[in-house]
């Protein structure tokens, strides 16, 4: 199997995106085409539903793949997949050579213009420190679109505090608090935020509460200065 350079290079960078380009591609028929559904593709590569129509509309923005869904099933074209077809004898030996050890990760691709196999290491800086990014991301499958930006806010608020999350549930029972204390609306969650990175403070708070207590407040010394007066009154 030969890939297009421009098709590795567009791709490396999204891993999820990329390793659903390469089941299509191989489990596709002659003709490039794969006849599937979120769920089976979910199931397949063991991702979300998210992760997966996220995928799905990488492939179609670089144009690697082209979708056409029914309310039964979605079919998937491989653009261009003719020049990707080769004889198997050209890439399968007869005789199968014992795989030697390496240390090094092997991404199972062939280039246009070189026939060898390409590590981590052959790659430009950019693209490994890309890939190096996307593969320290925490997954955000979970979050709700609307959600994401404010969410991503706050997670690169906690970096520059040089803070993190430590696990997946301590960051869901983030995103659950946030969710609790904007009831799910992303202007509401984006003002609790900010309001924690004005003040440096290492965790948020639910706006109301604290907008009711000033509340308090300005109404005890209201029915302060009502009473003086009435008091004052009474002496006239």
């Amino acid at each position: 199997m030969i890939l297009d350079e421009r098709v590795i290079e567009a791709l490396l960078p999204y891993p999820d995106a990329f390793r659903l380009f390469m089941h299509i591609v191989l489990s596709a028929d002659e003709n490039g085409v794969l006849t599937t559904s979120r769920t089976l593709l979910k199931e397949a590569l063991g991702m979300s539903d998210q992760t997966v129509r996220t995928s799905l509309a990488r492939l179609q923005l670089t144009n690697s793949v082209t979708s056409k869904s029914t309310n039964r099933s979605t079919t998937l074209t491989v653009c261009g997949y003719g020049s990707y077809k080769v004889e198997k004898s050209a890439v399968q030996p007869a005789v199968q050579p014992a795989v030697q050890p390496t240390n090094e990760p092997l991404i199972p691709i062939l280039s246009n213009t070189n026939h060898s196999r390409i590590t981590t290491n052959n790659l430009s800086n950019p693209i490994k420190k890309e890939i190096k990014k996307k593969e320290s991301s925490p997954d955000l499958s979970f979050v709700a679109e609307e959600m994401l930006p404010v969410v991503k806010k706050w997670l690169g608020y906690k970096r520059e505090r040089r803070e993190s999350y430590k696990s997946p549930a301590s960051l869901k029972q983030m995103y659950n608090k946030l969710m609790r204390f904007s009831g799910g609306d992303p202007d509401l969650a984006d003002a609790i935020i900010s309001d924690a990175m004005a003040n440096n403070y290492m965790g948020f708070f639910e706006l109301k509460k604290r907008r009711n207590d000033k509340g308090d407040r300005r109404s005890n010394e209201v029915s302060l200065d009502d009473g003086r007066e009435r008091d004052y009154v009474s002496t006239l």
